[in-house]
C-alpha cells in the first residue's frame, strides 16, 4: 500500500498526522537518492536524537569544565525540523 493511500484510510488513528504527511511530502521527491533521503532523515527527523547528544555533551562539559578548552554546547533545531517530542513518532 502506498504511503498516501495508507494516511487517507488510516488519517483518524496517526498521531502528528500533519508531520508526517509533511515528511512524506518532502521525502517523495527523494525517493530515488539515498544519499538526499539519508540527509533529510537527519536533518529534519532525528531531533531527538541530537538532543541526547547534545545532553551527553553538555553533562561532559559541565563535569570537565575546568580542564576543557571550547564554548558550552548549544542545541538548536535545524530549520523546518520537527520536535524532539513528536520525531520518534513522526519516523515511526
Amino acid at each position: 500500500m502506498r504511503a498516501k493511500d495508507y494516511i487517507e484510510k488510516n488519517k483518524n488513528s496517526i498521531s502528528h498526522l500533519e508531520e508526517v504527511t509533511q515528511a512524506i511530502a518532502d521525502l517523495y521527491p527523494l525517493r530515488s537518492d539515498e544519499v538526499a533521503t539519508g540527509e533529510y532523515h537527519e536533518r529534519i527527523l532525528t531531533a531527538d536524537r541530537r538532543y541526547q547528544k547534545y545532553r551527553y555533551s553538555a553533562m561532559d562539559y559541565e563535569l570537565n569544565k575546568s580542564i576543557m578548552a571550547g564554548q558550552k554546547p548549544v542545541f538548536a533545531y535545524n530549520p523546518g525540523e520537527i520536535n524532539k517530542d513528536t520525531a520518534p513518532a513522526v519516523r515511526l
